[in-house]
């Protein structure tokens, strides 16, 4: 009966989860570069139950990683494959989150607004903390250093962009950064290096573990952005879906905790 109120919590948590990913992902859909993430339910490891008299087992219910009919190590190391089995599921969990990269729609922006064109990251100094973007709205700051929206400086090939404020800054298609006339550096574009692991950080920003290499033959769009590749229509149908499961989650609870005190009570009566 415990096994059946965890089962349901379990599956509480887990929808609470994705809720807030989802959330998360409707909150950002108009953040320059963000790419929505997915989150996927998983299981938790399933319980092996022992059956039979097995007056020899020194525990009827063991817990095991492996899946049914694969044998199963009791307490002192002892095996029982011969012994019949039964597999119990112990409830849902958030497994794991993706990151959907699909390429959100390119708009309009200004002379300092550039959008990369199939794969690769911008990257960005985040106080000493090397962070990837896809967001290519970019602005002068006080400094005279090109920085993202969010104030970081923006890393060229020969390392941060300084201007001179010699005239009108702009992006050339190759990634050359105009200070006027002259120019003030290149934009470089990374991609993460094979084995490489990406993981979301902030809003549309993003840590490689593994490293980061140039990516060859990255092609730039100057004075336009790309979106976030968020659709609300389907967040919206995906959060609705999401409530569903776990208002069924909480019935089961709910349920179950009444079966439990009805138990209880009619033990006490006899």
């Amino acid at each position: 009966m415990l096994r059946g109120l965890y089962t349901a919590a379990n599956g509480m948590v887990a929808q609470s989860m994705a809720e807030a990913v989802l959330a998360n992902n409707l909150a950002n859909q108009e953040t320059p570069g963000f790419k929505r993430a997915q989150p996927a339910t998983g299981a938790f490891p399933w319980q092996i139950v022992v059956l039979g008299a097995g007056a020899a087992v020194p525990g009827s219910t063991l817990t095991a990683t492996a899946m049914p009919g694969a044998g199963v190590a009791a307490a002192g190391g002892a095996f029982l494959a011969a012994a019949p089995k039964a597999a119990l599921g112990t409830g849902a969990l958030l497994d794991r989150t993706g990151i959907d990269w699909s390429e959100g729609e390119v708009a309009a922006g200004g002379p300092l607004d550039v959008a990369i064109e199939g794969e690769g990251f911008f990257r960005v100094d985040a106080g000493g903390m090397e962070l990837y973007t896809r967001a290519g709205t970019f602005h002068v700051s006080p400094q005279g250093v090109l920085v993202d929206a969010a104030g970081r400086p923006v890393e060229g090939e020969s390392g941060p962009i300084r201007l001179q404020g010699r005239g009108r800054a702009a992006i050339l298609p190759d990634g050359t950064v105009m200070d006027g006339d002259r120019p003030a550096g290149r934009l470089a574009v990374f991609m993460p290096a094979p084995g490489a692991t990406v993981t979301a950080v902030t809003e549309g920003a993003y840590a490689i573990q593994g490293g980061a290499q140039a990516a060859a033959g990255a092609r730039l769009r100057p004075g336009a952005v790309e979106t976030s590749n968020v659709d609300p229509v389907r967040e919206m149908t995906e959060l609705m879906s999401v409530a569903r499961t776990y208002e069924a989650s909480r019935q089961a609870f709910t349920a179950e905790d009444q079966a439990a005190q009805q138990a209880a009570r009619d033990v006490g009566r006899y």
